[in-house]
């Protein structure tokens, strides 16, 4: 049950709820992965904790502030994280709706980034600061209507996240989109593990 395989693989359906710990140079970050609401996101999630890709090159790397930087509508405010090597990005997965899990994008809550057409994978995440509700199917933030999809919850270490959200920006980003969202210096992430494994 802890190979690489069984984590990256999004068939998988009898996974129980499991925490998580993410070590950062701010302090330690403890999730709650809802892996039976959410089997295929916790499964690409997992994948990364299993192979220890964000522990060899992840970081928290991007703040959105609503109401200063966000280039969105409606507004959010989230912070950003995952793996910063493109050679440890695994399979893109279906996109996995709040509709179908019954979760929603409330405080703490971790939830994994779009790419275009709707497909996601598990290097990126986002954290929500405070109740993100735009974020759910139907909330207006992606046109399709089909939102975010949560897997999981921050149970200790909020106010880690809270200064992540809090840190430096820079003005500068590779898209006018992300621009004063790029952290500057990263949070990096130095550990990450499943808890019943430390």
């Amino acid at each position: 049950m802890g190979s690489r395989q069984c984590w990256a693989d999004p068939t998988v359906t009898e996974l129980e709820d499991i925490s998580i710990i993410l070590e950062t140079t701010l302090g330690l970050i403890e999730i709650a992965i809802y892996a039976r609401a959410a089997p295929r996101s916790a499964a690409a999630f997992l994948s990364y904790i299993e192979s220890g890709s964000f522990a060899a090159g992840g970081a928290f790397y991007r703040v959105v502030r609503g109401a200063e930087n966000d280039h969105g509508t409606p507004p959010i405010d989230v912070v950003q994280g995952g793996s910063l090597s493109p050679s440890n990005v695994f399979s893109e997965i279906d996109h996995e709706p709040t509709s179908e899990t019954g979760l929603r994008h409330l405080d703490g809550t971790v939830s994994l980034a779009r790419k275009d057409g709707g497909r996601a994978i598990g290097a990126a995440f986002f954290i929500c600061v405070g109740a993100q509700p735009v974020l759910d199917v139907g909330g207006g933030r992606v046109n399709d209507g089909k939102g975010f999809a949560a897997f999981g919850k921050v149970t200790n270490g909020m106010s880690v996240i809270r200064q992540i959200y809090n840190s430096a920006t820079s003005p500068f980003a590779a898209t006018p989109y992300r621009r004063g969202q790029m952290l500057d210096p990263m949070i990096r992430i130095l550990n990450a593990m499943r808890l019943d494994h430390v």
